[in-house]
């Protein structure tokens, strides 16, 4: 977990780790064509990175502050039914 905490930065996005393809058994490549609505990386990896801390709900405790930041960036910067989209995306791929 603190392997996809460390890879957030201070504006809240999160940006690409090789932990990411570890915890989704896919490539960034792969990813990236799933994810053909979002424009930006910085959007559809946040996405992701949340939905695999959300996941991880016994240890809220620790990611919560974490998962917080990245959406309230979301919430800025991205539609909400783009957002919705994403996210509904990113939940297939959690392993």
């Amino acid at each position: 977990m603190t392997a996809l905490i460390d890879l957030q930065g201070f504006d809240g996005y999160f940006s690409w780790g090789r932990i990411i393809t570890e915890k989704t058994g896919k490539s960034k490549d792969d990813l990236k064509k799933e994810f053909a609505e979002s424009s930006d990386d910085k959007f559809w990896i946040t996405v992701l990175v949340v939905a695999i801390l959300e996941a991880m709900d016994k240890e809220k405790d620790l990611w919560e502050l974490v998962v917080a930041k990245a959406r309230k960036a979301l919430n800025k910067d991205v539609d909400k039914q783009i957002l919705d989209k994403l996210f509904a995306k990113a939940n297939m791929f959690i392993i």
